[in-house]
């Protein structure tokens, strides 16, 4: 997958989801860092907030919720296409994929 174009700002989380499921990326430190980490829950290891998260996959997956708020229809991450989502307030602290093949690579980074 190529380069992002936020440069090397932030935090980022990379990971394969082994599975057809749905994949929760916490953005937002709670307390929890990636030695808490499930298969298929992932936490941040340290306290950067995101205002601009890009999200790259190797299959095409969805991105179903944001803050907890679930899409009424999902928006398509295409493979190896950047998708970049931005928000001044609030912040975006969790996301939620779905894969739609095994063993998709998941690359979020965020600033």
């Amino acid at each position: 997958m190529s380069q992002w174009s936020l440069g090397s700002e932030g935090d980022n989380i990379e990971f394969t989801a082994v599975n057809i499921d749905d994949y929760t990326i916490f953005l937002q430190h709670n307390n929890n860092t990636s030695a808490n980490d499930t298969a298929t829950t992932k936490y941040p290891n340290n306290t950067t907030t995101a205002s601009v998260v890009s999200i790259r996959v190797d299959k095409n997956a969805d991105l179903v919720q944001m803050n907890g708020l679930v899409f009424t229809d999902p928006t398509t991450i295409i493979t190896d296409k950047e998708h970049t989502e931005k928000r001044n307030v609030p912040i975006i602290s969790k996301i939620i994929l779905r894969t739609n093949s095994t063993n998709t690579q998941i690359k979020v980074r965020w600033f």
